[in-house]
């Protein structure tokens, strides 16, 4: 009989951690899986690694030269035996209930496609949980400005993949798994668990550190894309400033935080005529987008609170008094 799940992984170069990700996912409470491994042509020590290790639910595939990730992952998913499969970075660490806790989801959520779960960051900065949210409306209406499906703790339906024949595209490097939610946005349903399963590791290698700049070029494609489907077709200053509010990196002054709330308005407004997202949803996505938006622009002083809370964009939000004080003791004190 086939396993239930195919883990797959895809290792390049990754000596230094690759034994501890393999561990963790051998002493996983849920049994019925293989741990694919996709050796892309690594030169260092991490094929010796891998064979030291003699459980029989792993199997490897080895590429002769290294083709990259989007071929790794392609090839994983086409040899893929199990009916689920569960992405797995040779950096990371599962939680040892990760793989029972996403098979019982699936399980029981038959109309979710893809499911992935909250996760804690270590390593080279302090320690913080990722807890994106878990509602497959708001997953949707988030896709507009960034992933929040992790990519490291994705399992979903290799039927999916079958049926519709897709795969990852390699035009979109380093945000391949972002412009695949994308392209999925109205064929299946998304889900995160909250609760956190992984631990990510944070070290100067990370795709985020060493290719920043070719990631968000293709992140921005992803987000034009989603863009046109909501009937917009943004000027260079308009996605420029977009992609801004996407990654929290909008400039404190004044004319930009008007900027800014007159193009999330006018998101709020194409999304009525072109009904691509749940408008209720939709409407929150955008109000705690203003709403952090001005929370980092308190160096502004008392205008970014008023700025704020005067806006029709925040009805939709039920912000507790305590944090409303917080932002204004910040705003007054003009610290971020």
């Amino acid at each position: 009989m086939p396993p239930k799940v195919t883990v797959c992984m895809p290792v390049y170069n990754a000596e230094a951690f690759v034994a501890e990700a393999i561990s963790s996912i051998l002493s996983q409470t849920y049994s019925d899986f293989e741990l694919l491994i996709i050796d892309d042509g690594s030169t260092d020590g991490s094929a010796a690694i891998v064979k030291a290790f003699s459980d029989r639910r792993i199997r490897v595939i080895r590429s002769n030269s290294n083709l990259g990730i989007v071929a790794a992952l392609n090839r994983g998913i086409g040899e893929a035996k199990g009916k689920y499969i569960a992405r797995m970075d040779a950096d990371d660490i599962c939680m040892p209930d990760r793989l029972e806790r996403q098979v019982y989801f699936m399980d029981t959520n038959p109309s979710v496609g893809i499911c992935g779960t909250w996760l804690e960051s270590f390593g080279s900065k302090p320690k913080a949980v990722w807890s994106p949210p878990c509602d497959d409306d708001e997953i949707k209406c988030s896709l507009l400005f960034e992933s929040v499906l992790y990519h490291p703790t994705i399992m979903f339906r290799k039927s999916l993949f079958d049926d519709l024949a897709i795969c990852y595209s390699a035009d979109f490097p380093h945000a391949e798994d972002y412009e695949l939610w994308g392209r999925l946005v109205d064929t299946c349903s998304f889900a995160n668990i909250g609760k956190v399963l992984l631990k990510y590791r944070l070290h100067d290698q990370n795709i985020g550190f060493c290719e920043a700049a070719t990631q968000q070029a293709s992140a921005d494609k992803v987000r034009m894309r989603l863009l046109n489907k909501l009937g917009i077709e943004p000027v260079d200053d308009e996605l420029a400033l977009h992609s801004a509010l996407s990654m929290w990196r909008v400039s404190a002054d004044l004319q930009t935080l008007q900027n800014a709330h007159d193009w999330l308005s006018k998101l709020v407004l194409a999304n009525v005529a072109s009904g691509l997202f749940p408008q209720k949803a939709f409407e929150r996505i955008i109000a705690r987008r203003w709403y952090q938006t001005c929370l980092l622009s308190t160096t502004l002083g008392f205008d970014a609170y008023r700025f704020c809370f005067q806006s029709r964009l925040c009805n939709t939000l039920q912000i507790p008094l305590h944090h409303r004080f917080i932002f204004l003791i910040r705003a007054l004190l003009r610290k971020v």
